[in-house]
């Protein structure tokens, strides 16, 4: 038995895809499939799971049946099979202008149900890769609108807020941050070569142990605070 959005098969009963179903309904245990050709298929005693994941396949089918019915050409950019030979690249690059006509606000479309999420990732990807992030003009989605144009301008802005938001939270060293004034080496037990990044000429030795000291002549100095903080 496998279920999804673009097919049911449920052995030894029925395989099909769901283009070839007109319509589900229960009968007490039963549920029935009503297929277009008036052919009638019953099922009985299927497990409730298995009965609700049906039914949500079918209503994702249906949803996706209508958003490829009112724009044939995201059905053709998105579903159709690249040419043997051709490579995404050039296929996308092609339908660029054929894509423009989709990134129009519709708001005949207000009402339509949400795009599968396989579709808009397709499209987003496509997109980046006609127009890279810092040269894509992205589509402005109008409140309270799903047309194509507006879930399109939604996934867009979506990863384009990810990929900004990624770049400001990457990890910065704690050492990136501030500039260190000195190299330090430990040349011998508890002591320690101290040498200035700005003037190689300043270099100094500070020994940990019992007493500290530096070479400087001066116990409290900041050479010593840079080796204890190493």
């Amino acid at each position: 038995m496998k279920i999804t959005n673009k097919f049911l098969n449920i052995p030894p009963y029925i395989s099909t895809s769901w283009k070839n179903v007109a319509s589900l309904r229960m009968e007490e245990n039963t549920l029935l499939i009503l297929l277009i050709d008036k052919t009638q298929i019953k099922i009985p005693n299927l497990n409730p799971s298995v009965i609700k994941n049906i039914f949500e396949c079918h209503v994702e089918s249906l949803e996706h049946a209508q958003i490829e019915e009112q724009n044939p050409i995201i059905t053709r950019i998105i579903n159709e099979e690249i040419a043997a030979g051709e490579s995404p690249v050039s296929f996308a690059i092609g339908s660029i202008n054929e894509m423009g006509t989709f990134f129009q606000h519709n708001p005949a479309q207000s009402n339509l149900p949400p795009m599968p999420q396989e579709i808009l990732d397709k499209i987003v990807s496509i997109t980046k890769m006609i127009a890279p992030n810092d040269e894509l003009v992205l589509p402005t989605p109008e409140e309270n609108c799903n047309c194509v144009h507006c879930q399109i301008g939604r996934a867009l802005v979506g990863t384009t807020e990810i990929h900004t938001k990624n770049l400001l939270e990457e990890e910065v060293k704690p050492e990136e941050l501030t500039f260190q004034e000195w190299n330090i080496q430990q040349t011998g037990d508890k002591l320690y070569s101290i040498q200035s990044r700005l003037d190689p000429n300043e270099h100094y030795n500070v020994f940990l142990g019992d007493p500290i000291g530096c070479t400087c002549g001066n116990t409290k100095c900041d050479h010593i605070l840079a080796v204890l903080k190493t």
